[in-house]
């Protein structure tokens, strides 16, 4: 949903996150392309430790597998 999607892509943009550029191929209407930046790459890593950790703990809690 458009009413969703873009304002978390424009949020993440303007936190450093990630980075836009349009591009306009021949024929075509204009695109923009996101990327992850260095500070965006950074910030995944710390939260895959942190989601990593919860699971851990909560599968060490319930019995369950990961």
């Amino acid at each position: 949903n458009h009413g969703t999607l873009y304002p978390i892509l424009h949020k993440l943009e303007k936190k450093g996150f990630i980075r836009g550029t349009w591009h306009h191929a021949e024929g075509e209407r204009k695109r923009k392309y996101y990327a992850l930046t260095l500070r965006g790459k950074k910030y995944l890593k710390e939260l895959n430790v942190d989601l990593t950790t919860f699971f851990d703990t909560l599968f060490s809690i319930t019995g369950g597998k990961k």
